[in-house]
This record gives C-alpha cells, structure tokens and sequence, in this order.
C-alpha cells in the first residue's frame, strides 16, 4: 500500500468517525524541501486533495531543528487557519506515521497563533507509547522500540531528563520518548517568551512527562501477559521488516525480542 493510500483510506475512516458537517480534516505537507522545490508527485496529490475539496497547506523542513529559536517557526511555513478560528476549541494533530512533524507542525501553530492572532492556544501531546510509569526494561517498551527499528532513531526509549517522580518510597525518572526529551528545550522557550505568567501551561509544563497525556500504565491488570504479548509483538516485527527486505530494521527488531524474551524470563522467575 502506497503513502497516498493510505492517507486516502484514512480520510475515508474520519468521515465514518466525524461527520462533514462536525468537521472536515485540513492536510498539512510536511517537511518540504526549500532548495529542491516540490515533487511533481507530491503536488499531484495536493491537487488531487484540493479536487477532493480539502484545504492544502505546506510546511517545510526546519534546518537544525530542534535546536532553533522560537522565531524560526514564521517563515516559509504556512500558518494553518480555519474560518471559524477563534471559535475552535479542540485541534487534533495526526498522521500515518512516525518522523512526521506532528511536533514541529504543533509548536508553530502555538509561535504563529499569538504572534498572528493574538489567540493564546496550547499544546497537549496524546500519546499511548512509550509508558512513562513503566520501567524502561518492560517489555512493553522494548515492543516501541521494535515498533520504530525502521525510523533509524537509535534509543526511542530514554528517561526523561527534566522530571523526577515519588513512588512509595522510591523516587525515579519516568521513561519518555528520545524526541520529546530533544524538543523540550525548544518548547520551554517558547513558553518562556510567548506565554503569560498566569497561564496554566507555563506552571505545569516542566517536562517532556508533564506535556503528555497517557494512563495506560494504570490500566494493566497483568502485567506479565501484556509482557508475553509484547515479546511476540518484537517477533512479527523482524519477520515483517524481512519480507519488506528492510535488514537494517530487522536486526534492529531481532535484538528488540531477544531484551524483551530476556526482560519476560526475569518476570517470570521472581
């Protein structure tokens, strides 16, 4: 299946799941080249979004990102608006995939909302892995990392540098996503410089665990078949990376379900 199927089978789904007369999804090109310009291939299928009677916008790669400052979100990059803009309460921000710019696309929204708008929008990062209050060696995680073996991102699963938590009498890191760690930076000097003191996001938002919203830690009832889940999870991966000839990947996610077979035996035997 292609990306442009994919995508196109994606809007299908949204009109089943929000009607055309709640809402009607905007496309955001991601990540454009501004030295080569666009591909004949990629505005052939903005055109046949806008045919389709989408609205199109473009965005283009942020060199060095996420090291930049804030202003560095104007630009070239357009600014995503709706008629209705300052009646919108709720944005969702989706795509097919990892390494999409779902971060990027976000954080200038909020730069360009104010600085354009004057509108006083914020950002929550809705995200089920990885489980900030699992232990970083669950099998649950090791999974994750099996999950992206083909983004090419090194460890996806680090602790969260900026965040500390009690837990009985314990006290420890949660785990978090390497980008989110990367990026933290970046939106805590965009809070800094473009929020006010009174606002709720520029008190609570301390760290990369505070931006996200995810309970799915507390919802394990067992924690050991999840775990055994997880390992054949790891297993599908490498032979789904093999038919797709992708080795580098496959090797990636062989070692995943070797840590993550390691982590359940360990489980099991205390």
């Amino acid at each position: 299946e292609t990306y442009e199927q994919s995508l196109l089978k994606l809007l299908e789904m949204y009109k089943v799941v929000m009607p055309t007369e709640v809402a009607t999804p905007d496309i955001c090109f991601n990540l454009l080249s501004m030295d080569g310009g666009i591909s004949n291939t990629v505005q052939a299928l903005m055109e046949k979004l806008e045919n389709l009677k989408y609205r199109v916008w473009k965005r283009f790669v942020i060199r060095n990102y996420p090291n930049i400052s804030v202003g560095e979100f104007g630009g070239q990059n357009e600014h995503i608006q709706w008629d209705s803009c300052l009646n919108v309460r709720l944005v969702i921000v989706t795509a097919l995939g990892s390494s999409s710019g779902k971060l990027s696309t976000c954080l200038g929204q909020m730069y360009l909302d104010r600085h354009r708008l004057g509108l006083a929008s914020v950002y929550a990062k809705y995200e089920l892995f990885p489980i900030w209050n699992l232990s970083i060696n669950h099998p649950i995680q090791i999974a994750y990392e099996a999950a992206t073996a083909d983004v090419g991102d090194g460890d996806v699963v680090e602790y969260d540098a900026f965040e500390l938590v009690e837990s009985g009498s314990n006290i420890h890191r949660p785990v978090n996503y390497n980008r989110d760690n990367d990026a933290f930076g970046l939106l805590k000097e965009m809070i800094d410089k473009v929020t006010s003191p009174d606002e709720y996001i520029r008190s609570y938002y301390t760290s990369p665990t505070k931006m996200g919203i995810n309970t799915a830690g507390f919802c394990i009832i067992d924690s050991v078949e999840c775990a055994r889940a997880s390992v054949a999870e790891c297993q599908r991966r490498v032979e789904e990376f093999r038919k797709e000839k992708n080795e580098k990947a496959a090797i990636r996610a062989e070692d995943c379900y070797r840590r993550a077979k390691a982590s359940l035996e360990q489980m099991l035997s205390e």
